[in-house]
């Protein structure tokens, strides 16, 4: 075995900790090198990052940094608070990391760590805990475990003691031995995740292993709770939930305490023929939107719509995507007008998005008290068709789940835009509204305009291809 995987298997740090807390299956792909590790990386989670270094410069100011012939052991004769950024090991524990900093504290040697955010949270305490395990074979004298957080307060460096439970250091070794379980004998996913390694480039070793196991935690709408429950009747397995009585199911697992229907089972039951045979199921006769239908994605904060997109379908031939930008009050009541006009001008068309009922349509909603322009969208709320709700009383695919993402791209959908996801969309708008610079705003609301106009392509792709499952002939399984 190569040195450098000797050390990875003997050491643990403090990240393989926190990413295996996080989720145990993404740290095993991407620490034995199946993802990449910069490819799980948002831009988000990047810009965090950069404003993370940017904060411990400034909490740097009031901290010795090591000299370049310093010792570690030189530096804790000192009082002042030292930065690091010297890797250390504790051979006994085999642990390994560089905690942003420690205080000397006439051989107390506390750990230091600076977080960009206003409170502790309980990751906190886990990471002080490690590192002061980390730091037991430079500490000189007994003294209360406690580690030491510089945050940020509006704008101002705030110190927090915090002080570390035997609780801390049991979820510590806990977490520890599961990472080296993790690299000795591998993880088996039990389910879909929402992590970013699990959502993005982990996430067809994912649906792979879940698929060649035929495990029921790849079927929409089972959750953990219910893939124990079904684990615990034998029936983790496709073929042998599809073989099984959905009533009696639903009866057992009610049993054990997890609130189901047969009807909820049944659906399962149809999503494990759909992966199992590789082909869609319809099992209800739903009602198709039809050829002609107006699609419509918003994008939005939890407290303002920015951006509506809409575009008029005939068949096979989509009209303009028409943008409407938001920035304030007034252009949000003009958007809002400006779809209402686009919504009569096509009479009898339904306006469909995906999931609308729980997201768009709400926001819609508010949107039009704030502006005042509830008379404007009338026909569109009265209009609405929920894509989503229609495939999900009537179809399932061979695919992991239901969302527009990978029901488009069932459907051949290729996503080519650089913005991952909704969230990211929403940073990015955020650094629009900060920018001071009218070029950076500029190619901002560039991005962003063509992130909407591949997410109305891909709700459509969707929509149509759902359509034609349930228009079809013999559409009923």
């Amino acid at each position: 075995m190569a040195s450098s995987a000797v050390e990875r298997e003997r050491f643990v740090t403090k990240s393989n900790m926190v990413d295996f807390a996080r989720c145990p299956y993404a740290f095993w792909l991407v620490d034995g090198g199946v993802v990449d590790a910069e490819a799980a990386v948002t831009r988000l989670q990047a810009a965090q990052m950069s404003a993370g270094v940017a904060f411990e410069s400034r909490v740097a100011a009031d901290a010795v940094a090591v000299p370049q012939n310093a010792t570690f052991n030189d530096l804790l004769a000192g009082d002042a608070d030292v930065l690091l950024d010297t890797r250390l090991v504790n051979r006994k524990l085999r642990l390994a990391g560089i905690p942003d900093g420690v205080r000397p504290g006439g051989g107390a040697v506390v750990p230091i760590e600076i977080k960009k955010r206003p409170r502790p949270t309980g990751r906190d305490a886990l990471e002080l805990a490690f590192y002061w395990l980390l730091l037991e074979p430079y500490r000189t004298r007994p003294v209360r475990p406690h580690g030491i957080l510089f945050l940020e307060w509006r704008d101002q460096v705030v110190e927090v003691d915090v002080e570390l439970t035997a609780g801390h250091f049991v979820e510590v070794r806990a977490l520890v031995d599961g990472v080296r379980a993790a690299r000795r004998d591998g993880v088996v996913p039990v389910g879909l995740c929402p992590c970013p390694v699990c959502k993005g480039p982990g996430r067809a070793a994912l649906v792979a292993d879940l698929v060649a196991r035929r495990h029921v935690g790849l079927l929409w709408s089972v959750g953990p709770r219910f893939t124990e429950g079904l684990a615990a009747l034998d029936l983790a397995d496709f073929a042998s939930l599809v073989a099984a009585d959905p009533w009696e199911v639903a009866f057992r697992l009610r049993v054990g305490g997890c609130n189901v229907s047969a009807g909820m089972v049944a659906r399962w039951q149809h999503h494990a023929v759909a992966l199992l045979e590789q082909r869609p199921v319809t099992f209800a006769k739903g009602v198709p939107v039809g050829r002609r239908f107006i699609a419509v994605d918003l994008e939005y904060t939890p407290a303002r719509v920015w951006l509506i997109a809409a575009a008029v379908v005939d068949g096979r031939r989509r009209g303009r995507v028409h943008q409407f930008w938001a920035d304030d009050r007034a252009e949000l009541k003009a958007a809002l007008v400006a779809l209402g006009e686009l919504v009569a001008a096509n009479p009898g068309l339904p306006v469909v998005t995906w999931s609308g009922n729980g997201a768009d349509l709400p926001q819609l909603d508010r949107a039009a008290d704030q502006a005042g322009a509830r008379r404007a969208v009338r026909a569109v709320l009265e209009r609405h068709v929920d894509a989503f709700a229609l495939a999900r009383d009537s179809v399932r695919l061979a695919v992991a789940g239901l969302g527009v993402k990978e029901v488009a791209a069932y459907f051949g959908f290729e996503r080519t835009s650089g913005v991952r996801d909704g969230r990211e969309a929403t940073w990015l708008y955020g650094q629009y509204r900060r920018a001071t610079s009218q070029r950076a705003r500029a190619s901002l609301r560039r991005e962003l305009l063509a992130y909407s106009r591949k997410d109305v392509d891909m709700l459509i792709t969707a929509v149509r291809g759902v359509d034609a499952l349930l228009s079809g002939p013999g559409s009923s399984t």
